[in-house]
C-alpha cells in the first residue's frame, strides 16, 4: 500500500472509500496504534485510551467495537432528544472513558445528524474545563466509512442541520461546522484507491 499523507492540522479525521479498500483495516490499525501509546504512558491499563464504536453490532463488531448507543448509554426511546440520564451512570462512565485519547466511528454514513450531536453532547458532558464547550470535549474524532452507502435511519444525513430537540430546521451542522476537507488518496496493491481526508478545524 503506498500512502501519501498531508500535514494535519486537527484532531479531526476522515476515512473514506469504496468498499473492500480496507477502511476497516486502517482504523484497527490506527486503535492499536492509539492503544500503544497508551501503555507507554503508563496510564490504567483497565481504562480505554481508545473508544471505537459503529451505529450496528455488525459494523461494530468487525472493527472491535460496541455500539454507539451502547457505548455511550444512549436509549432508543430517546431518538430525538439529548438526556443526561442517571446521574450516577453518567459519573461511571466519564470515570471510565477518563483516559479516552481518540473516539473511532465506523460506518460513518448511517451516523445522523441527530446522533452525531448527541455523541458531542456527551463527550461534553465527560469533559472538564474550557473542553466542555469543544467539539467532541476536545477528543480526537476519526470517522470512517463511504458517505455514499446506506443513510440513517429515522435521522437526518450527517451533513445536515440537526433537529434534536425540536431544534428549528436553520440550526447548525456540527459536521459541517467542524469538518473543512482536505484529500490524501492511499493507493491499493489493486490499483484501487481510498481516501483519507484530513477534516480542518480553522477556528
Amino acid at each position: 500500500m503506498n500512502i501519501c499523507i498531508t500535514t494535519v492540522l486537527t484532531n479531526l479525521v476522515l476515512i473514506t472509500g469504496n468498499a473492500g479498500t480496507g477502511k476497516s483495516f486502517l482504523v484497527r490499525q490506527m486503535v492499536e496504534a492509539v492503544k500503544f501509546l497508551n501503555l507507554k504512558s503508563g496510564n490504567e491499563l483497565q481504562k480505554p485510551s481508545a473508544l471505537v464504536m459503529a451505529p450496528t453490532a455488525n459494523a461494530a463488531f468487525i472493527i472491535g467495537g460496541k455500539t454507539i448507543d451502547s457505548a455511550l448509554g444512549f436509549f432508543p426511546t430517546d431518538k430525538n432528544r439529548y438526556t443526561q440520564g442517571d446521574a450516577n451512570r453518567l459519573a461511571t462512565m466519564k470515570f471510565q472513558y477518563e483516559n479516552v485519547k481518540a473516539l473511532f466511528v465506523d460506518e460513518i454514513s448511517m451516523v445522523g445528524s441527530m446522533k452525531l450531536a448527541k455523541i458531542n453532547y456527551r463527550l461534553q458532558d465527560f469533559a472538564d474545563g474550557s473542553k466542555k464547550k469543544a467539539f467532541m470535549g476536545g477528543i480526537s474524532f476519526i470517522a470512517s466509512g463511504d458517505m455514499m452507502q446506506l443513510p440513517p435511519i429515522f435521522d437526518n444525513l450527517i451533513t445536515e442541520s440537526n433537529s434534536i430537540d425540536g431544534r428549528p430546521s436553520i440550526a447548525p451542522s456540527h459536521w459541517n461546522d467542524n469538518f473543512k476537507v482536505s484529500c490524501s488518496v492511499f493507493t491499493l496493491p489493486d490499483n484501487s484507491t481510498m481516501e483519507l481526508k484530513y477534516q480542518l478545524n480553522t477556528e
